[in-house]
């Protein structure tokens, strides 16, 4: 290869870099805008235990355990669920475990908070606490304090794996507000 020809070859791989560095700049100063937008979006409403009510749906699939349910929050700080579980059984085989209990939460104004859950089962029985964020409200307009349309929930111990919550169905506050 002619010094000219390793020269250009050079620039160009510099240019390409170039590139590559730009748009990976641009990636996250677009992720940055976008988190601080949803945090000032999130800071304008105000949130209090009201803001988790109703019927939400729970879904968590990690390792070797999948599991979905209900979870009914009253408003006030009180819970109640009921979870079916899919883990490993005895050598190559599965176990459905069913899982009922009931439990408190707490929600700060910023939208995170914890809640503890007593599980009970045919043969299992535990409590589990969980830190969560609300990730997702109801239109502004649609209630005060701002009503949860969307939680990510991890539990303290056992892991980093998240479930996500969500309400099932709609609101009956919303449907009233928006015909």
């Amino acid at each position: 290869m002619t010094l000219k020809a390793a020269t250009q070859s050079r620039r160009v791989a510099l240019t390409r870099d170039r590139r590559k560095l730009s748009r990976g700049a641009l990636r996250s100063v677009t992720l940055a805008f976008g988190l601080l937008l949803a945090q000032s979006t999130q800071a304008e409403r105000t949130f209090t235990t009201a803001s988790l009510q109703g019927t939400y749906s729970y879904v968590n699939n990690n390792d070797d355990v999948a599991s979905f349910g209900l979870i009914i929050f009253d408003g006030l700080g009180k819970l109640t669920v009921t979870i079916k579980a899919n883990g490993p059984g005895t050598p190559e085989t599965r176990k459905i475990t069913t899982l009922t209990g009931t439990g408190t939460c707490n929600v700060d104004a910023a939208g995170t908070g914890t809640a503890t859950i007593k599980f009970k089962g045919a043969d299992v029985e535990r409590e589990g606490t969980f830190d969560f964020v609300i990730t997702e409200t109801a239109p502004k307009a649609a209630a005060v304090p701002a009503l949860a349309r969307e939680v990510f929930a991890v539990q303290q111990v056992g892991g980093l794996h998240g479930q996500l919550v969500t309400p099932c169905g709609r609101d009956e506050r919303t449907e009233a507000e928006n015909g």
